[in-house]
């Protein structure tokens, strides 16, 4: 297995939000971000650095797992325009454990836009989002669900009974008020 180790925090910060402590972890550096792969191919031309064969990419706030990692660097520099993340990808935010899964993850650094696609789970302590199409708007903080769109919401999630929880807990019964 060969490990690559890359000092430029956005190419995996940008698929989940930012922890204000880093976690532990086996990177150098809090801003490195270490990527594990069978495989590992840069081709100057393109800008294109292709990981294949049990991907897994780690920095201080997250881990990514997948088959394949596709970072897109603009040709006359440095610069990262993409991410593309495909084949069982999971994501993995280390503060919170939110996890995010599906067939492909893609990240466009111009917008900061995340898109999760092929069946994307988000599993949160608040509940689990399920739909054809997830989109992260990191910028705007927006998150944007379509196509068969389906939340499970646990009830402490809602801090109001009544709304969507049930106003007592499942299995206790209400009693009637004796009339007066």
């Amino acid at each position: 297995m060969k490990r690559i180790i890359f000092s430029f925090a956005a190419l995996l910060g940008c698929v989940t939000h930012l922890a204000a402590q880093p976690a532990k972890s086996d990177t150098a550096k809090t801003n490195d971000i270490v990527i594990d792969s069978h495989d590992f191919v840069y081709e100057g031309k393109s800008g294109l650095a292709v990981f294949t064969g049990d991907v897994r990419a780690e920095d201080a706030q997250m881990v990514l797992t997948c088959g394949v990692l596709t970072a897109k660097f603009a040709v006359a520099g440095s610069e990262m325009e993409s991410i593309v993340a495909e084949k069982s990808v999971v994501l993995i935010n280390k503060l919170d454990q939110t996890r995010g899964q599906g067939d492909k993850a893609v990240y466009t650094a111009a917008t900061d836009v995340v898109e999760l696609t092929g069946s994307p789970t988000l599993e949160t302590t608040q509940g689990t989002l399920v739909a054809d199409v997830v989109v992260l708007d990191r910028r705007q903080n927006k998150l944007h669900a379509t196509g068969h769109v389906r939340m499970k919401l646990r009830p402490e999630a809602l801090k109001q009974p009544g709304l969507l929880a049930p106003k007592t807990p499942p299995g206790a019964e209400s009693k009637p008020q004796p009339k007066p």
